[in-house]
């Protein structure tokens, strides 16, 4: 069978962001995941996990928090040292993507934002911002 003949419907969304406060804690950034599966009506199959990097050479501080879905998952990923976070949601379940950026753009206080995403069988989008949001 070839990949475009797959039955399934998979769908990414990426959004990269600069917030105006300070990065939320991890307890959280596991809560906004819950929040988001439980929106998109997606089934968590496993506990999140977290994981705290101090990185090299006095980059600061990194969390990545990952929450597996029956769907695929999403992950959020920060750098506190320059205020970014970037949420990754990937499923094979259709989701309304201006539902998710909403909900993220208002949970985090974010500045400024860019969006790439893509529908299965097309390429991924360049980062851009949408003028409608």
């Amino acid at each position: 069978m070839l990949l475009r003949n797959l039955p399934i419907d998979e769908q990414r969304l990426l959004i990269r962001a600069q917030l105006a406060a300070d990065i939320p804690a991890v307890p959280e950034l596991i809560a906004f995941l819950r929040r988001l599966g439980d929106r998109l009506g997606m089934q968590v199959v496993s506990d999140p996990l977290a994981l705290e990097v101090d990185l090299p050479e006095d980059m600061g501080r990194g969390v990545h928090v990952h929450l597996n879905w029956a769907e695929s998952g999403a992950d959020i990923y920060t750098w506190e040292k320059f205020g970014y976070l970037s949420l990754s949601v990937h499923t094979c379940k259709v989701f309304n993507d201006w539902e998710v950026i909403r909900e993220f753009v208002d949970c985090f206080r974010v500045v400024e934002y860019q969006l790439g995403w893509a529908a299965w069988g097309e390429p991924h989008s360049p980062f851009r911002k949408p003028s409608n949001l």
